[in-house]
Order: structure tokens, then C-alpha cells, then sequence
């Protein structure tokens, strides 16, 4: 029985087991559908990005891609030539999308003021031009002949000639060219050895316009708000004397170095007062940098001089005793000194001498013919009130007497006996027998060859009195080359046209210059001075012609066209303030002694106009730049015009 049981079970099992699988493969639903998929690329040109770099999706799929452009770019379409952003893609196969974007373009603008050009590779003057984002131009200011370049103003702000702006936007940009003063150029040069005075040196420096006092003033008003130990403005400081023009740092600029005098209430020339450099004086972008004087109280006469022979320029300047200060003393007696510049506008000094020594006027060139530059330097130290000049040093030293220093070549200057240098002086010009302080003053000294025989000649002036002694007038002294002038046999220079003493019992010479008027080959003498020493009563002029060698005649008269030689103020011009109440004062500006005149071609006519040397720079009374004598065939007239104040 149990071996029959067993099978049984087996095959019921086995049963249902086969019935089971067969009911689930009968249920089962049908395979799905195979699903497609495409792939999208997307990249971004130059310029800009793109929102997804694209993927693989399933055939159908919508994908949004949106272009960004960069800064100074601009999103121009995609490559399949829609320019939707952003786009809307549906895969349907397999694609590839650039975003393109191209550089965003800007008008730049150039305007011109006054005359000259603007250079670029492409830009001409007044050019409107487009340039693409980010383009950096350079844009180069180049002023016609007499023009310079005063600034850049717009979407830039700049004083340099070159500029470069980048254009990543709309911009316009404005040059300002201002009208230079004449070159150089046209004032008149000699041989040498005129050529190495310091009378011709300074000719080649000098432009046809004065300097204004305005332009002076300005800076120094400015300069105030630099350094409140220095307060410049409200008549604290002024100016007496003109200061010197040169090229400090050789750049082609004609820059102004002076001495302003400290001029407190009550308190004139006691203090110490300042030295003022003015850099490209004639730009509207001139710079002013002033130093400390240390020591230096009051005037300034300088002269400019190349000491070593390296085309740099220093000057040696002496100051002016001659004057009481505000304490009832002489204004402070110090020695000259010599200034020299670095290429950034620093000024340094040296004495050029140990004992300080006064003078009026004095002068620079090679007397002994070796090819450097002496000095003759006239001193003038007066006694009187407040001086600590004893007679012992009188009788000893100097005083009141000419000293000529010889240049070396090596370490400095050397000073000649003056017996040796100017025979005669002692004995005709010095009078000790008849007034123990006797002295020869030098109002005006200059060095120049008159006669043309290679050598320096000295002219002097002195004043012009009523009864004049042997010191008196103007007077030239023969040089021999040799660093010797002969004061036994002076030449004095005539006088028939400045001798009007019921206008002036004093007439004052403050310097000259020398130009061949009557075109016979020879140099002729122009000297400019002021009756009675006052800036109140005008200026007179004198004419010497040299008739033939070392002869000279007063031509004033004849050569001057529309003017007499002096030039008077009517007193009925100050009211009892010291004020000029007349309105030529205002119409023409005021003119305050000039030191010196010098021949320029002023009005570029091809002769040679004659410009007073200055201006004295003053706030209290001002001074003028509009006043000059025109040459008109040899025949000088008064001219005046007016400038526009810059």
C-alpha cells in the first residue's frame, strides 16, 4: 500500500505546477515601444555664453537655451538663423546651435578749439569714427606753427599732448590749442663775443610779450593754499624787480625764476621773502614751485650763465642794499649766489662770494677771451642809517667800486686787483681827497664789443644831474680781451635829448641794448631809463648812433617817430592817495621802470622792434605787457595794444 500512495502525490503536484505557469504566460501584456534620443551641442561664439552647453534627450523633448552676450558685445542670432533669446528648441534628431555675437560699436568725437590737429591711424581733424567696444585709441594733439597744446577736456581730462582713451562707450573728447608767444628766435644774436654776455644770452630767451602781472599774482594766490607759513595773497609778498627767463631743464619752454620780497603791513623787507620758479611760464598750464630764501630780504638782479660750459644754465643774482626797510634800515646786504636747477624744478644755492656785497647792476661775459664766462660785478653798498660799513673796511675792500672775477676753468672765479683790471679807476673816479665815501656807481652795467674789435666793452650809467661830475652819464670803457679796461681813457656817450630839467633833475639809466639802425654795419646803443627814479613819472629813451668807430651821436630825436625821447606821467595823474586816477592808466596798463630793453621781432616783419624788459611785478600797482616801439625804417614808434586776460 505505502508504495502505491507515493506516486500518486507526485503527479498532483507535478499537475498543478504545469497548470499554474501556464495561466501566467496566457496574462502577460505585449513589449513597450523602443523610445529615440537625439543629442542637441549648443556653444557660444566669441563675445558672450550660452545658458546650457545642450545634453541628449528623448525625441520630442523642448529645450530653452538663452545667449548672454559679454560686456562691450551684442547677441546677433543663433547659427540655424534665428535670432530668438531665448530660443526653444524641440529634438527631433540630433543638432548643433552657436550663438553668435559681435563687438558693440561706438561713435568717438573730436572737437578742436584754437589751431592744430588730432593723429591716429584713422582719425583726421573733426572726424566722427566708430570703434569697436574696448578699443584703446591714441589720440596725439599736434598745434600748428605758433600754437600750443593747453588741455584735453570731455570723456577725458588730460594737460599731455598724447592721450589714450579706451571706447567702450559713446564718447567725444575736446582739445585745446592755445597761441604760443613768438619763438625765440626772433630776437637778435651776435657773434662772438657778444654771444657769451649775459645781456645777449638772455636776448635768446626772450619772448616778444612781457609776462603779466596777472598771470604772477594768480599762482602766487594759488600757492597760498600749499603752505600756511607762506601766506601768499593780500600783499604779502611782492616783487620789485623783474626776474630772469631761461630754460631751466632744456625741454624748450621758456620758464621765470624771481624773488618776491615779504611785504607784511608796516613790515617791508624784514622778513625773510621767497624765491618763485614758474615752469613753461608762457603755457596756461604753467607750474609754480616757490623755496624758502633763507636769509634773502629784498631784491634781485640776476644774470644767467653756463659756468662749466654743459649747455645747463645757472644764474647768479646779487640783491639791492640801497634802500631802507621797514625798520629804517638798509635793506639786507648779503652775498651774491649762484642757483642751479635739477630736472624736476629744485633749486639749490651756493655764495658765490664770502662777503655780502650789494650792487645795482652788474654783468657777465668772457672779457679774457678763454671761452667761459667772468663776472663783473659792480658793488653798491651805501653807508647810512642801520649800516655796519666801517671806514676801514670802506678804504680796504670794495664799496661803491667795480670787481671783475675771472673764471678758471676749474673750481670758481678768481678776483682781479682792480688796479691791474681798471687802471685809472683810482685816480680819476675815486676821489678820496675830496669825500672819503667816494664811490662810482653802476645804475647800469653791461658788457658788449661797441667798437668790433673781439673784444668786451664795458657801458656805464650813472645818473644824469643837473651839474654832473666825472661819474656821471653814460660812459663805455675799451676793453683789451685780456680782462683789462682802461678808465684813463673812458668814452662818454653825448647827451642832447634827456636833459629837460625843468621836467626831472634826476634822470635814471636801467639798461640798453644794441642793434644796427641805420644798416651801415655797425652796432648802434638803445639804453631806457626813468625820470627821478619813480615808477610815477614815465620813462625815457635814448638813441646812439655810431657815426663811425667809437663815435657815437644822440639820435633820439631824429629816430624816434611819434613820441619825444621822454615819456612823462603828469602828476595830475595821482590824487593824494598815491592813487593814478587817469584813464589811460586803465586803457593802456601801467608800466613801472624797465631794467632793460631788448630788440625783438615783435611784429614778425623781418627788423627788429625794441620791448621794454620786465615787468615789475607788483599787486599794488601792476604792470603793463602791451607796450613796445615799433620799427618802422629805422624810425621807432610807441605802440600799445591789449591782450585778453587768459
Amino acid at each position: 500500500m505505502k508504495n502505491l500512495i507515493y506516486p500518486l502525490v507526485f503527479t498532483l503536484t507535478a499537475f498543478f505546477f504545469v497548470y499554474s505557469c501556464s495561466t501566467d504566460e496566457d496574462d502577460a501584456p505585449p513589449p513597450a515601444a523602443i523610445v529615440k534620443k537625439y543629442t542637441l551641442a549648443v556653444t557660444a561664439g566669441e563675445g558672450g555664453t550660452v545658458s546650457s552647453s545642450g545634453g541628449t534627450y528623448s525625441q520630442g523633448t523642448q529645450v530653452s537655451i538663452t545667449a548672454t552676450p559679454s560686456s562691450g558685445y551684442t547677441f546677433t542670432g543663433w547659427s540655424n538663423g534665428t535670432t530668438d533669446n531665448p530660443i526653444s528648441i524641440t529634438l527631433n534628431s540630433d543638432q548643433n546651435l552657436t550663438a553668435n555675437f559681435t563687438k558693440r560699436s561706438y561713435p568717438l568725437s573730436i572737437n578742436i578749439i584754437g589751431e592744430g590737429t588730432v593723429t591716429e591711424e584713422v582719425i583726421n581733424t573733426g572726424k566722427t569714427t566708430d570703434y569697436e567696444h574696448g578699443t584703446t585709441v591714441r589720440l596725439t594733439a599736434v598745434p600748428n606753427e605758433g600754437w600750443g597744446v593747453t588741455k584735453w577736456k570731455g570723456a577725458i581730462e588730460s594737460k599731455s599732448v598724447t592721450i589714450d582713451i579706451v571706447v567702450n562707450e559713446e564718447k567725444e573728447v575736446t582739445v585745446e590749442f592755445h597761441e604760443r608767444y613768438v619763438p625765440v628766435y626772433r630776437g637778435l644774436t651776435y657773434d662772438y663775443p657778444n654771444n657769451t654776455s649775459s645781456k645777449a644770452i638772455q636776448q635768446n630767451f626772450k619772448q616778444p610779450k612781457n609776462l603779466k602781472d596777472s598771470v604772477i599774482i594768480k599762482g602766487l594766490i594759488g600757492l597760498g593754499d600749499l603752505d600756511s607759513s607762506f601766506p601768499i595773497g593780500d600783499g604779502q609778498y611782492t616783487s620789485w624787480s623783474p626776474g630772469i627767463e631761461f630754460d631751466y631743464n632744456n625741454d624748450g619752454n621758456i620758464d621765470y625764476f624771481t624773488f618776491l620780497t615779504s611785504n607784511p603791513p608796516g613790515k617791508w623787507a624784514i622778513e625773510d621773502g621767497i624765491y618763485l620758479l614758474i615752469i613753461d611760464a608762457y603755457n596756461p598750464n604753467r607750474e609754480y614751485k616757490y623755496f624758502p630764501s633763507n636769509g634773502h630780504k629784498f631784491e634781485f638782479i640776476p644774470e644767467l650763465i653756463d659756468i662749466n660750459n654743459d649747455g645747463i644754465f645757472e644764474i647768479i643774482a646779487g640783491n639791492h642794499s640801497s634802500h631802507v626797510n621797514g625798520e629804517g634800515l638798509h635793506g639786507n646786504s648779503i652775498p651774491p649766489r649762484i642757483y642751479y636747477f635739477d630736472d624736476n624744478g629744485n633749486m639749490f644755492f651756493e655764495e658765490f662770494i664770502n662777503e655780502p656785497r650789494g650792487t645795482h647792476d652788474f654783468a657777465l661775459g668772457d672779457v679774457d677771451n678763454d671761452g667761459d664766462m667772468d663776472v663783473l660785478y659792480w658793488e653798491y653798498t651805501p653807508i647810512g642809517v642801520g649800516s655796519n660799513i666801517t671806514q676801514e673796511l670802506w678804504n680796504k675792500e670794495f664799496y661803491g667800486k667795480p670787481i671783475l672775477y675771472i673764471n678758471n676753468g676749474i673750481n670758481g672765479f678768481d678776483q682781479i686787483d682792480r688796479k691791474i683790471s681798471f687802471p685809472g679807476l683810482y685816480t680819476k673816479y675815486i676821489q678820496k681827497d675830496q669825500f672819503e665815501w667816494d664811490q662810482y656807481p653802476g645804475l647800469f652795467v653791461e658788457l658788449f664789443d661797441f667798437d668790433e674789435d673781439g673784444n668786451l666793452d664795458i657801458i656805464i650809467g650813472d645818473t644824469y644831474v643837473q651839474n654832473e661830475n666825472d661819474t656821471k652819464g653814460l660812459k663805455i670803457f675799451w676793453g683789451n680781451g685780456k680782462g683789462v679796461f682802461n678808465f684813463n681813457n673812458g668814452y662818454d656817450l653825448p647827451n642832447n635829448s634827456v636833459n629837460d630839467y625843468n621836467l626831472s633833475e634826476t634822470y635814471i639809466p636801467h639798461g640798453g641794448c644794441y642793434l644796427d639802425i641805420d644798416n651801415d654795419g655797425d652796432l648802434d646803443i638803445i639804453v631806457m631809463g626813468s625820470p627821478d627814479y619813480s615808477s610815477k613819472t614815465g620813462w625815457w629813451i635814448q638813441i646812439f648812433e655810431q657815426t663811425s668807430k667809437k663815435v657815437f651821436k644822440d639820435v633820439s630825436k631824429e629816430r624816434l617817430g611819434n613820441v619825444s625821447p621822454v615819456s612823462l606821467f603828469q602828476n595830475t595823474f595821482w590824487d593824494e592817495n598815491g592813487q593814478n586816477i587817469d584813464p589811460i592808466f586803465f586803457e593802456k596798463g601801467w608800466y613801472l621802470p624797465t631794467k632793460a630793453p631788448f630788440v625783438i621781432d615783435i611784429d614778425n616783419d623781418g627788423d627788429y622792434d625794441i620791448l621794454p624788459f620786465g615787468p615789475q611785478i607788483n599787486p599794488d600797482f601792476g604792470a603793463t605787457d602791451n607796450f613796445y616801439y615799433e620799427n618802422m625804417d629805422g624810425i621807432f614808434y610807441e605802440r600799445w595794444y591789449n591782450d585778453p586776460e587768459e
